[in-house]
């Protein structure tokens, strides 16, 4: 309660919601080498990924970014197919009433590579790591 009585703004503002101050730190610990783990929904035209949004954890590290279940299959790790470029980041509508996702919340980051497109729906920073993991594996 004292916590409340002295940051209220810390309990009233969305704390999934990406800040710059979280996603700087975000990127110094991916730009380190260290991995990070997303909460992801994923589908992709590759024969290995799922066709249809699956609920997962993404991890992005130096080797690159590998996907698994959210709860089934949680020891299989599915590596992401090589990915050339981000094709855009949308506000991602829900599938019920079709209406926009709370804006800032969710993101859905739609990739190609030569394998075909994969697509990620991240909360927060998480399509700016994406982002840093694709352009960090096209440099030399």
């Amino acid at each position: 309660m004292r916590d409340f009585v002295r940051h209220p703004v810390d309990f009233l503002r969305d704390v999934t919601s990406p800040t710059k101050t979280k996603t700087d730190s975000d990127l110094t610990v991916l730009a380190s080498g260290e991995t990070l783990r997303v909460g992801c929904w994923l589908r992709g035209t590759d024969l290995a990924l799922p066709q249809k949004f699956t609920q997962g954890i993404l991890a992005i590290g130096p080797d690159g970014m590998s996907w698994h279940h959210w709860f089934r299959h949680k020891h299989r790790l599915i590596p992401i197919p090589p990915i050339d470029r981000v094709l855009e980041v949308t506000c991602p509508a829900s599938q019920t009433s079709g209406k926009k996702l709370r804006a800032g919340m969710f993101s859905n980051v739609v990739t190609s590579g030569p394998s075909g497109k994969v697509e990620f729906v991240v909360p927060g920073s998480g399509s700016t790591l994406i982002r840093a993991a694709i352009e960090r594996s096209d440099t030399p």
